[in-house]
Parts: C-alpha cells; sequence; structure tokens
C-alpha cells in the first residue's frame, strides 16, 4: 500500500478469514483505492494550476513594467509621442482553489486513510483472537470427545455379555513356548558353568551349595531348572496383585483375600474342584472393575531384580554377553507377564505341573518330553527322570473341571539307570506330577 508521502507499507498475509471478514475487507481496500486515485487527481490538477497562473503572473508583470517606463518617458520628453493604442490589460487570471484548501483536504484525505488502516488492523486483531478462541474450543471438545470414547469402551468392558471375552488355548500355549525359549536363551547367555562367585542373597545360597556338590558338567541343567523354579514361584503365585497397578495396592490385597476366601468356602462345599466355574465368574468380574481402576499395570522389573539377584554368583563375566543376557531376562520376565495375565483372564484354568524327579519315563510319554540326556545315550536300563527343566502346561475345563488336558509337555533332563526288582508299580498321573492349583490364584 502507497502513502501519499509516496512511501510502501508491506502488508501481511493473513489467513483465510470468514466470508463476512473477506467481504468486509474487500470492501475497504476498494475505497481506500479510490480515496487514493481522487486524492493523486486533485494534486495534479492543483500542480498545473498553480504552473498556469505563474506564467500568467510573469507575462502581465512584464507589460505593467513597460507601461510604467513608457509613461515616465512621455512625461520628460518634449515631444509628445503619438498616441499608441494599449493592447488592453490581460484578462485576471482564472480563481482556483487556495493552496491551502488543497493542503487541507490532503490532510484530511491522510487522516482517513489512517483511520481506515487502523480500523482494518483492529479488525485483524478481533479476527485472530476470535479464531484462537475457537482453536482451544475445538481441543477441549476433541479431548471430551476421547475421554467420552475410553469411558464408553471402559463401560462396555463392564458390561453383561452373552459370552465373555474367550481367550483360546492356542494364544497360551503360544506364549507358553515363547517363555519357555526365553529361558533357553538366558540360562545359554547370561550364566557360566565355570565358577561360582559370592553368593549375594541368603535365599539362594542352599542351592548354590547343592550346585557345588554336583559335577560342573550338569551346573548348566541345574541352574536352568532352578530359573523356572524361581519363575513360576515368582509370576504365578503373586499374579493376583497384576493388573491393578501399586496405586491401588491396598484394593489388590483386599480383592486377594476376598478371592482366597471364597475359594476355601466354596472348597468345603463343593470338594473336588467343582468350585472352579464360580472362581472363574469372581475372577472375571474383578477384572472389569480392575481395569477402570487400573491406570498403569505392575512392572515385572522387580522380578527381574530379584532373580538377577539370585543367580547373581553365576553371571558371566563377558561383557557382550552380560549385556545381551540382561535384555534377555528383561524380555523374559515381560513374556512371563504377558502369559500370567493370559491365564487369569481365561475362562478356563490352567496350570503349572512339574514330573516328580527318580520316576520312569515310560509310561507318560504325553506329559513329557526329554531334552537332555545325562550318560551316556547307548547304555540299556531303564530311563529315569532325573529332573525338570521347564514345567508342563494343563487345562481344566470351565465345563467339565474334573478333566485334566496336557496342552504342553515337561521338559526334562533323563539318565538310565539299571531296572530293580523291587520298582514300584505306577499309581497313575496325579501320584506322580505335582501340579500347582487354584490355590495359588
Amino acid at each position: 500500500m502507497s502513502d501519499a508521502n509516496g512511501s510502501t507499507t508491506s502488508t501481511r498475509e493473513w489467513p483465510e478469514e470468514p466470508s463476512f471478514d473477506l467481504y468486509f475487507q474487500r470492501m475497504l481496500n476498494q475505497q481506500l483505492e479510490g480515496v487514493k486515485r481522487e486524492m493523486n487527481e486533485r494534486i495534479s490538477n492543483l500542480e498545473q494550476n498553480l504552473r498556469v497562473e505563474h506564467v500568467e503572473h510573469l507575462k502581465g508583470t512584464e507589460q505593467r513594467l513597460q507601461t510604467v517606463i513608457r509613461d515616465s518617458f512621455s512625461l520628460r520628453s518634449p515631444i509628445t509621442p503619438p498616441v499608441q493604442q494599449t493592447p488592453p490589460p490581460p484578462p485576471p487570471p482564472k480563481s482556483g482553489p487556495d493552496e491551502e484548501d488543497y493542503k487541507a483536504q490532503i490532510k484530511e484525505l491522510q487522516r482517513q486513510l489512517e483511520a481506515k488502516t487502523f480500523e482494518c488492523d483492529d479488525l485483524k486483531a478481533k479476527s485472530d483472537k476470535n479464531l484462537q478462541m475457537l482453536q482451544r474450543e475445538l481441543e477441549q471438545e476433541q479431548r471430551k470427545t476421547l475421554d467420552a470414547q475410553a469411558t464408553v469402551a471402559a463401560l462396555r468392558i463392564m458390561a453383561p455379555h452373552g459370552t465373555p471375552d474367550v481367550v483360546l488355548d492356542s494364544e497360551i500355549c503360544e506364549k507358553f513356548r515363547q517363555v519357555r525359549w526365553w529361558t533357553q536363551r538366558v540360562v545359554a547367555t547370561l550364566y557360566t558353568a565355570d565358577k561360582i562367585g559370592r553368593i549375594g542373597v541368603d535365599e539362594s545360597k542352599k542351592f548354590f551349595d547343592e550346585l557345588g556338590k554336583t559335577k560342573q558338567k550338569l551346573w548348566k541343567h541345574r541352574i536352568w531348572a532352578e530359573l523356572y523354579v524361581q519363575l513360576q514361584a515368582l509370576f504365578y503365585t503373586n499374579w493376583l496383585q497384576f493388573g491393578l497397578g501399586e496405586k491401588y495396592q491396598q484394593l489388590h490385597l483386599d480383592l486377594s483375600t476376598a478371592e482366597k476366601g471364597l475359594y476355601e468356602a466354596l472348597n468345603k462345599g463343593y470338594p473336588g474342584g467343582f468350585c472352579r466355574k464360580e472362581i472363574v465368574q469372581w475372577r472375571h468380574a474383578t477384572l472389569r472393575c480392575a481395569d477402570l481402576l487400573s491406570g498403569t499395570h505392575d512392572s515385572p522389573t522387580r522380578y527381574y531384580m530379584t532373580i538377577r539377584q539370585y543367580f547373581e554368583p553365576v553371571r558371566t563375566a563377558d561383557k557382550k554377553d552380560l549385556e545381551k543376557g540382561d535384555a534377555r531376562l528383561k524380555k523374559l520376565c515381560d513374556e512371563w507377564y504377558a502369559l500370567m495375565m493370559l491365564m487369569r483372564r481365561a475362562h478356563d484354568s490352567f496350570n503349572f505341573f512339574m514330573p516328580k524327579t527318580d520316576m520312569p519315563v515310560v509310561g507318560y510319554e504325553q506329559s513329557v518330553e526329554e531334552i537332555i540326556t545325562e550318560g551316556s545315550a547307548s547304555e540299556k536300563g531303564e530311563k529315569m527322570i532325573k529332573g525338570c527343566l521347564f514345567g508342563g502346561l494343563v487345562k481344566r475345563s470351565h465345563d467339565n473341571p474334573g478333566e485334566r488336558i496336557t496342552l504342553e509337555k515337561a521338559h526334562v533332563v533323563v539318565a538310565t539307570k539299571a531296572p530293580k526288582k523291587d520298582v514300584k508299580e505306577k499309581n497313575g498321573l496325579h501320584d506322580s506330577f505335582c501340579e500347582l492349583e487354584d490355590t495359588r490364584r
């Protein structure tokens, strides 16, 4: 935009405004253009008139001087010059608008231009303020919408359905196999079988005392088996606390006490495991309430630290393996936690089992899988279970809790033993396997 002095002021690029503001802006620009054209025309006319008047004034002054000189000379001279007809004096110049009036008009136009510019800036400032206010209101409405959607989703979880959310057996089995695989990776990377270092915690003293009396080539097997025992003891016996977060310690303690009391009461009235259906219903009800209350879940970090301290004496000294092994141990704890949450939310009951040691393998091929053989594989004799590297997984159906279904076999260490005549007759699967029952839930 150019003002009366010819200076140029830059105009700001504004974002698109509502249609009314755009129309008003265009109208204002048109008025400003008209005022500018009118002002330029008036200034041009004023300059032209001033030039014409100045020229005519100069011409009239010259003629008047000639007349005065001529008259003076005639009075002094005795000879009377012939009378000459003098031309009529030039007509007075046309009276044009006064210069002061033009200056006053120019100042008035400048004042109007400044007033219009001020109004335009004020209007743009108000438009920006209104736009920012609308943006804040829009953000608030969006947040309210997201909160409402989260609440609706939570209420849908609590609302009764014809069938509860189904956790498939295949999901639990797949997660179980992942946990088992990560356990093996941790043992292979993080722990060494070269020597036993300083024992850091009292809980592991007994284990490492017995490990020191074992052949060194069997240390890895014993560490593997002990790692499984410690992991299932930490996660399986504490899973009542999972899902509520540290913020609700007293609440999950009350729920745990109530669930244990419910189990004991139902077990007395209906012995033999027939109260599992009611326990599952209670579990689903408490979980739906807990999902609304929990902001963050318990972190498996504390279990990672417990395992790390327990097996500190056999941690490898290799920095690369140590870093990789710690990362795998953290991943293992996360997978265990996820497995426990799946088992807790399942409609049916899932349990771990461990075969007893010094039991024959024959007859239990559907429940155990030989992973390691101690001694020579060519030795003749009866294969006996010497240890459990990783327990198995069984399922008890919600509709038929008395039926026991093996989903994953237990991984065991087997040794060949010469047959004896006084070997006791096998009394069935339940006498040879220790299953962790729902009393731990």
